[in-house]
């Protein structure tokens, strides 16, 4: 678990930005993964099928969820599939669920931690873990 909370899951300051209260950032983030299981197996479905209108749509909605609660890398890898769909290109959809499926993991057991509210604020703060 440690190699999850030394790397910036979750930019602290971002998300203070957009939610300002603590209280609502603790409810608010983890219904975020919750939501986000779900639009990834939709994602994933829409890759397997190859339907470019569902993977924008399902990328769009990750990485607007991602963005949100300051998680910035997985939000970056979902935008990058979202472009991609837009254009028809689904190339590299693989590729990129496999990134964002990776992203989402980290995400998920990040926020899992008793403790992620604090190693979030450590993690934007420079500070090192305890």
């Amino acid at each position: 678990m440690k190699e999850i909370i030394d790397e910036e899951v979750i930019d602290w300051a971002q998300l203070m930005g957009r939610i300002v209260d603590e209280d609502i950032v603790a409810e608010v983030v983890p219904l975020c993964v919750v939501d986000n299981r779900e639009r990834l197996r939709m994602l994933a479905a829409a890759v397997r099928t190859g339907n470019a209108k569902d993977v924008r749509l399902y990328a769009h909605a990750i990485k607007g969820s991602a963005g949100n609660i300051g998680a910035g890398q997985l939000s970056d890898v979902a935008a990058q599939l979202e472009q991609m769909a837009y254009h028809g290109d689904l190339s590299q959809a693989e590729q990129l669920l496999r990134r964002i499926k990776t992203e989402f993991a980290r995400l998920e057991a990040f926020v899992a931690n008793p403790d992620w509210m604090e190693a979030a604020k450590r993690q934007s703060s420079g500070e090192q873990p305890q």
